[in-house]
């Protein structure tokens, strides 16, 4: 018999516990008598050493004051240690033993140093040998456990010591030598790298092996099964570059060929096979108690099975019956990854092999001190170590980090009153978010400290309270075993069912009446007979025991005998249900096909199945939904899925209605979100789940942003608040690549909130030099706070017409204008394939009326035409014309760059393309061009055929008389918001000819009746589109890859050539416009901003405004900042932030300089002056507020966010003669000025910048003109 059998057998004997009663006797005793430290060890250790030794047959050994460098701590008494060397009492099997003589615990302080002492030396030993040790301080009658949680030493307080702590100390050290259930451990010993051997590589080969060679037809079953579940993360999301770095990375884990997409699924599925075995037998190795016969009942018998008692294991393990008999009733069963463990199909070569993962394991203890609760996932890296990076990639599988999970509950849970709340992840992936559930659920205890009941009442707790569902069942498995990992740590495990199941958030069982009866109905997909319709009475899925009631289905299933199943399912059914006609022909088909897909060999899984999915139908409602659901868009779900979804969801209110494929781009997780929260979330609960930030804004989820749970009865949940997670902060990664989706935590609850006045925004970021990885290693958003920056914000629905939200600040106020506009927005030009119809511009024709041109190809282009002649096509240039792409346009202007597009239309007649018999004739090159090139035209989607412009197969999109408009504003629509006039240009063989815009721009040529737009209209248009606050609010609606003026709501009335502020904005354009004024252009989108505020104000107000005539003279363009009448204001009109800074008990003065030697006399002279008077912007001498002023912020007329501050002295009045002879930089000066003696100051300026004071006087001022002097008052 081995030691480890004996050491087993021993540690749970019936003799163990009183052995132990007496040994802690003796130590007790005889320590509280020992003369000294040396004395106290040696009771100790004697005694643990004899009982170890004689019931076990071991010699311990305790290495004795062990030397350790790099100590620097206090001891009482003493001064710092100095040489920064130590020496530890005694050292057994990797655990420190620290001892102290029972006289040196007497005080707090006493108490206190031992504690760093043991830090000290925990520390000092991870610095120097890289291994986290264990450690026990103890005087013999007291003890202390000391352990790493993380990066952290944790330890528990001292007490007096029990028979629960001598059995703690002897297992760990019989433990402590072994390896702990870390997610490194794992890693090194089972990861699969492209370029190394493995037992895990060797594993996954053979099943790769037999799956192509040697396959069985109930492992084709699986395989079936699975391929169908994998075919949308495999196949639809796969990008050329993507599919082709797989298959070479597969390729060379399995050392054969894998070009197609068949050869790919049998590589996953063998990869995968292999991960779901490890987890298998680490859940075998955690559990040590299988109950697999009279020799095998612990794991480490299982290496000295024969192979065929091996395969008999394998195969009740994964039927998941030896846990059934524990009491474990759902931990493992059969699975789609169970298919090498059937008896035809296991093989010498697994057995032979699969000893090795299970010897690597028996080196792992699930052993812990339990100093601090601290269950952790630890199946996550291993599955990325497993599963190639750039499979991951392409399925986009990315895993959400541990402090990130915390920040989501913890933010969630501040808004539930419940202290037993109760919580469900529907989306679980790896099981992080069910993991920091239970951790919450536990709390931050010394689980030692704890009685047996109290334990026992925690199991309790989490089992009612954490809850999960995932589809994917690689997902299910590791999360169940997490979950049995976690939940061991409290208690002996009987009787329990993990609840933890396979089923699809996004499509629930229906509870539906049939005939008075509650029935839950559902529809399960099989790949051999199709549909297998469930219809079960809510009664026997409601009972406390289906799940193992549908258990033991299965083996009646194997007798083949229908009517025999059809009778045990009726037996828990109530008599009216049995006299339910619907009912009953639906059990009897039920039974039928079951018994038949087993007969046809296609059976195993799908009373399981059925079980799983129908106990998610019965799950309570939950205070709290939380998770990362999938970021999936409809378009790219299979057609069969989206039929189910319509079948068993009611998305009429969840899906935009807008057009054609108006909810294509919708995410499955707002379909998942919307869907859980009705089935499961209390009416206060809360939902919190990571999703992308497009939701807030993408026309895909107009409807979606109205959250019905109930639409008839007008149901339905307000978004509380949101996390906006900001770039730089990247916390996703795939291997070492981020994930570069913009994504927010949502927080929605039943609290009504009125979106227009604003949804609170905490913008949170990372700290400027801090790397996403170091952010990464902290376990909560607390430790994560070091390295975040977090920055207050709201989002508001501006519009009444949209449910669309914009992120606001103090920067600016939206509202003035958004209304209604008086111009149509259309998008550019589109051709598909574009590279076929873009050119390049290559040279000179010896062709009259002929120029050469290339096709413009891109490195990512997927059409590539291959026959371009070396000097280019020699075309006709009639139908080519200047080329105006998104990325052309900049604020005022554009850059065509050499660029052509092909436009086989009459600019007269665009509502067909010229047919090819007329462009035979007058382009013949063209039209053979096209001709040649036909193959390459039909390869473009159906969907883009669909939008064609005529019936040529070289027909465009979105062209119209529009297109050729004499005057045209066109936008950007991604990246940088911007827009310019477009102009007729001059081409290369020297024709003045029309800009063409085509994709990613926005244009505008026509009015709502479609009057083609003027010159100078373009203009007005132009600068309002350019203006400061146009930017800022596109920018702060939309994603950056798709911004929508039709979206936008913005304000833009018809031009009037006779309103003076309408002309301004036509005068500021066309200078802006100008090459020369390129450096005035930031400046001219500050003044038009102001002037487009008041055009909104005076169009909504419907009279006009008071206007301050502006001469706009190039040379100057400090316009705007020309005084205008004086002002005052409360603080109450201001962002709280910014009274915050100053103190809104001050008043202060907010004047401006106009240039550098205005800015230079007031600096020379400390002095700041306005003028008195009634003349245009002058101030009263009497009025209080000139008593009163204590502070100056003065800022620059062209550039706001030049700005300083300054007390103010005192004041006086001066002449204008007395300032010109100061020297004051004007000619011409008034008769009398009120002048301040000013100091410079550093306080405020940099606050009162980042939170954009000016800004906020010139935009939420009714009115303001930037440069009037502005006295703010208490």
């Amino acid at each position: 018999m081995t030691s480890y059998t004996n050491i087993s057998r021993w540690l749970k004997s019936g003799e163990y516990r009183s052995q132990l009663d007496s040994v802690l006797t003796k130590i007790v005793r005889e320590c509280d008598h020992s003369d000294s430290e040396a004395h106290t060890s040696s009771i100790f250790e004697m005694e643990i050493y004899y009982l170890v030794r004689h019931q076990t047959g071991l010699e311990l050994c305790f290495s004795k004051e062990t030397p350790v460098e790099g100590i620097v701590h206090k001891f009482e008494g003493l001064s710092s240690r100095k040489s920064g060397r130590g020496r530890l009492d005694a050292v057994v099997n990797n655990v420190i033993i620290e001892y102290k003589h029972h006289t040196k615990f007497k005080t707090e302080k006493q108490m206190a140093s031992a504690y760093e002492q043991v830090k000290d030396y925990l520390t000092a030993l991870y610095n120097n040998e890289g291994i986290k040790y264990d450690a026990v301080l103890t005087d013999g009658i007291k003890v202390a456990y000391f352990q790493f949680v993380g990066d952290t030493i944790r330890h528990s307080s001292l007490r007096s010591m029990s028979v629960d702590d001598i059995d703690r100390i002897i297992k760990a050290i019989l433990n402590n030598q072994a390896k702990k259930f870390d997610p490194s451990n794992i890693v090194k010993d089972f990861s699969i790298s492209q370029n190394s051997v493995s037992c895990s590589k060797t594993i996954a080969r053979i099943l790769h092996q037999q799956l192509n060679q040697n396959i069985t037809e109930k492992s084709s079953m699986l395989y079936s099964e699975w391929k169908g579940l994998m075919h949308l993360s495999v196949e639809d999301n796969g990008k050329g570059n993507d599919i082709a770095k797989r298959r070479e990375d597969l390729s060379t884990i399995f050392n054969s060929v894998i070009d197609d997409t068949e050869s790919e699924y049998k590589a996953l599925f063998a990869l995968q096979t292999t991960y779901a075995i490890i987890v298998k037998l680490i859940a075998c190795k955690v559990v040590d108690k299988l109950n697999f016969n009279e020799e095998t009942h612990e794991y480490h018998d299982l290496a000295s099975l024969t192979f065929d008692k091996t395969q008999k294991f394998f195969q009740n393990m994964e039927d998941g019956y030896s846990y059934n008999s524990m009491g474990i009733r759902n931990f493992l069963e059969g699975d789609f990854f169970s298919w090498y463990a059937d008896s035809s199909q296991f093989s010498e070569e697994f057995w032979t092999n699969v000893k090795e993962i299970i010897q690597k394991l028996d080196d792992y203890s699930s052993f812990s001190f339990n100093v601090k609760y601290n269950p952790e996932d630890i199946f996550k890296d291993l599955y990325m170590s497993i599963v190639p990076q750039s499979i991951r990639h392409s399925m986009g599988e990315y895993f959400t980090p541990e402090w990130l999970a915390d920040s989501v509950i913890t933010e969630a849970l501040a808004s539930i009153d419940n202290p037993k709340w109760s919580a469900i992840d529907p989306c679980y992936g790896s099981g992080i978010f069910i993991i920091a559930l239970i951790k919450k659920v536990v709390g931050d205890v010394n689980l030692n400290d704890l009685s047996e009941e109290e334990r026992k009442q925690l199991l309790q707790e989490v089992l009612n309270r954490v809850h999960g569902i995932d589809i994917n069942p690689l997902s299910v498995l590791s999360a169940r075993v997490s979950y049995y990992v976690a939940i061991h740590q409290l208690v002996d495990i009987k009787d329990i069912e993990i609840p933890i199941f396979l089923g699809d958030s996004a499509i629930v069982p229906v509870l539906t009446d049939v005939d008075g009866i509650l029935c839950y109905a559902y529809s399960i997909n099989n790949n051999k007979y199709g549909a297998l319709n469930v219809l079960l009475p809510k009664s026997f899925v409601d009972r406390p025991d289906f799940g193992k009631t549908m258990s033991s289905l299965q083996a009646l299933i194997k007798a083949e005998k229908p009517v025999v199943l059809r009778n045990k399912i009726l037996e828990f059914f109530t008599e009216e249900e049995k006299n339910n006609a619907t009912i009953m022909n639906s059990i009897k088909k039920l039974s039928e096909d079951l018994v038949c897909l087993h007969v046809n060999k296609w059976d195993g899984i799908w009373i399981r199945i059925t079980t799983n999915f129908m106990m998610i139908a019965r799950l309570q409602e939950h205070d709290l939904i939380v998770g990362n659901p999938p970021w999936v868009k409809w378009e790219h779900l299979p057609a069969a899925y989206t039929r189910k979804i319509k079948e068993f969801c009611d998305i009429r209110h969840i899906f935009c209605n807008d057009g054609m494929y108006g909810g294509a781009q919708l995410n499955i997780c707002a379909l998942i979100s919307n869907v859980s929260a009705t089935n499961w979330l209390k009416t206060n609960g809360v939902l919190a789940f990571l999703m992308p930030d497009s939701l807030m804004s993408q026309n895909s989820y107009e409807e979606f942003r109205n959250f019905y749970t109930n639409y008839e009865k007008n149901e339905r949940l307000y978004l509380q608040k949101l996390d906006k997670w900001c770039a730089p902060l990247r916390p996703f990664k795939v291997g070492t690549k981020s994930v570069t989706q913009d994504f927010n935590t949502y927080y929605y609850s039943n609290p009504y909130v009125d979106y227009k006045h604003g949804v609170r925004v905490r913008a949170i970021s990372k700290k400027a030099g801090i790397n996403d990885l170091t952010i990464n290693k902290c376990q909560t958003f607390e430790d994560a706070k070091q390295y975040l920056q977090i920055t207050e914000q709201s989002a508001k629905q501006m519009a009444s017409n949209s449910t669309q939200f914009t992120y606001v600040s103090g920067h600016f106020d939206f509202s003035p204008i958004i209304g209604e506009t008086s111009y149509l927005y259309r998008t550019g030009v589109e051709s598909t394939p574009f590279e076929i119809f873009k050119m390049l511009g290559e040279g000179i024709s010896n062709t009259p009326n002929h120029f050469r041109f290339k096709n413009k190809v891109l490195k990512t282009s997927k059409y590539k035409v291959d026959d371009i002649p070396l000097d280019g096509w020699d075309f006709p240039v009639e139908l080519l014309y200047p080329m105006v792409e998104g990325p052309a346009i900049k604020p005022f202007t554009f850059d065509w760059g050499n660029n052509f597009h092909l436009i086989p239309y009459d600019r007269n007649n665009t509502a067909k393309p010229i047919s090819l018999g007329e462009l035979a004739s007058s382009n013949e090159e063209v039209a053979l061009y096209f001709c040649n090139h036909r193959e390459l035209l039909d390869q473009q989607s159906d969907k883009s055929k669909t939008m064609h412009q005529g019936e040529e197969f070289y027909a465009l999109s979105k062209i119209g008389p529009y297109t050729f408009a004499p005057y045209i504003v066109a936008a950007r629509d991604n990246s940088n918001f911007c827009s310019s006039v477009i102009t007729p240009v001059m081409t290369p063989w020297g024709e003045v000819k029309h800009a063409i815009c085509v994709k990613h721009t926005i244009i505008i040529s026509q009015d709502v009746d479609k009057n083609f737009i003027t010159e100078d209209e373009s203009h007005y248009i132009n600068a309002i589109l350019n203006s400061s606050i146009v930017h800022a609010y596109i920018h702060a609606t939309f994603k950056t890859n798709g911004f929508s003026l039709k979206k936008s709501n913005l304000c833009i009335p018809k031009f009037d050539a006779t309103n003076e502020l309408h002309i301004q904005l036509v005068d500021m354009s066309k200078i802006a416009s100008k090459p020369e004024n390129e450096e005035k252009r930031a400046s001219i989108s500050d003044q038009a901003s102001a002037i487009y505020v008041k055009v909104c104000k005076e169009f909504k107000n419907k009279k006009p405004v008071k206007v301050h005539k502006l001469k706009l003279e190039e040379e100057s363009l400090a316009l705007v900042a020309e005084p205008n009448e004086f002002e005052y204001y409360s603080w109450s009109n201001f962002d709280k932030r910014i009274v915050n800074i100053v103190g809104g008990d001050k008043t202060i003065l907010v004047g401006c300089y106009r240039n550098k030697k205005h800015l230079d006399w007031i600096l020379d002279n400390n002095i700041y002056n306005i003028r008195l008077g009634n003349r245009q912007g002058s101030v009263d001498e009497d009025l209080p507020c000139l008593n009163n002023v204590s502070l100056l912020v003065l800022y620059n007329s062209t550039n706001v966010s030049k700005l300083s501050v300054y007390r103010i002295k005192s004041h006086k009045v001066m002449s204008g003669d007395d300032l010109k002879r100061l020297n004051y930089p004007k000619k011409r000066t008034g008769k009398q000025y009120m002048t301040f003696e000013i100091d410079p100051i550093d306080d405020f300026a940099e606050e009162l910048k980042r939170n954009h004071l000016i800004e906020n006087l010139i935009v939420n001022i009714p009115g303001y003109v930037k440069g009037t002097p502005v006295f703010l008052e208490p």
